[in-house]
């Protein structure tokens, strides 16, 4: 019986010994997981550039003119998702070539905010919601808009706002 219990004693630190085993190994993956998830944070650019902000400066430094901005009213349209639920809230900045074109947008604004909410209403989440999209439609604003202009063009667009919800 004195052999059954020694047995059984060594079964049993063979047991714990395995035990702890597998949690130091599941402690040092987890470790592992954790500290990889910091270096991913950490390693992010700690400071973010406006588009409208230094590049507008930097683009009128270089042209030797000082960049004339259009502020616009926001957008809130609905997407052309099937069942409408979808919605954008969209503020635009325009850097237009001259005060003369900023005042033609002034004076037609109703047809320069109709342009802009038709295109806007036309898409679709899956047409905006990465980077490649925005371009897109900032590039599609651009051109619409520049066909309606006479006395300039509009160099840039800029969503200084752009929700989707």
């Amino acid at each position: 019986m004195a052999k059954k219990e020694e047995r059984n004693n060594g079964g049993e630190k063979k047991g714990g010994s395995l035990l702890v085993l597998i949690l130091l190994v599941v402690q040092v993956i987890t470790l592992a997981a954790v500290g990889g998830l910091f270096y991913m944070v950490l390693k992010r650019p700690a400071v973010a550039v406006v588009p409208g902000d230094t590049a507008v400066k930097g683009k009128a430094r270089e042209a030797g003119k000082t960049a004339v901005m259009v502020n616009l009213k926001p957008f809130v349209v609905n997407l052309a998702d099937e069942g409408g639920r979808r919605y954008l809230k969209a503020s635009i900045d325009l850097e237009v070539s001259s005060e003369g074109v900023a005042s033609e947008i002034d004076k037609n604004l109703p047809a320069i905010r109709n342009a802009i909410i038709m295109i806007l209403s036309s898409k679709s989440f899956a047409d905006i919601f990465d980077r490649a999209g925005k371009d897109r439609l900032r590039e599609e604003i651009k051109y619409a808009l520049n066909s309606k202009l006479t006395k300039g063009e509009v160099r840039q667009v800029y969503f200084t706002e752009f929700v989707v919800q």
